[in-house]
């Protein structure tokens, strides 16, 4: 409540992201946030506020960014997820109000994250949506080069799943 006037949680995200960067390349991974980027996890990047974003950067060279983080080739490991004013109803819940996060709201549409509401009196839905989203466990993974299928083995709970389309694993 007493920062400056501009926000700007996109810009705010991708610093974050190039001091994790630095970390990586400057201290050789022996900062406590050097790890923080993981090959293997989705980055989900999560924005709240109650006015548009203000970033310096266009919006493309944003997402762009964010995209290039896990490889051009794997947008669906990158979302951004919002909390921000909403951009088609007006919003005012007693006292509050909260300027359209248009910008928010097209960054969560073209990462496929999800937008919320900031003015929602109640939060319960809202976190349990995001952290499921966030937390959805990952179910393919790139190799870095072709499997030898006779050398695949896969259990779940002990027990061998067996190569099937329709009742194992492909």
């Amino acid at each position: 409540t007493n920062g400056g006037g501009v926000e700007a949680g996109l810009g705010a995200a991708k610093r974050a992201i190039e001091k994790i960067q630095e970390a990586q390349v400057e201290v050789g991974g022996n900062s406590p946030i050097a790890n923080f980027l993981r090959d293997d996890a989705t980055l989900a990047i999560v924005t709240m506020s109650d006015e548009d974003d203000q970033s310096d950067l266009a919006d493309d060279v944003l997402r762009d960014y964010f995209f290039s983080i896990k490889g051009f080739n794997r947008p669906d490991r990158v979302a951004v997820h919002s909390i921000a004013g909403p951009v088609e109803e007006a919003c005012q819940t007693g006292n509050r109000d909260a300027q359209p996060g248009f910008r928010y709201s097209r960054m969560t549409r073209e990462t496929g994250g999800l937008f919320f509401n900031i003015c929602e009196t109640k939060w319960q839905t809202l976190l349990r949506n995001l952290g499921i989203d966030v937390f959805t466990p990952t179910t393919e993974w790139d190799l870095s080069q072709a499997a030898d299928p006779g050398s695949i083995t896969v259990r779940v709970d002990g027990i061998e799943v067996p190569v099937s389309s329709t009742n194992g694993y492909t």
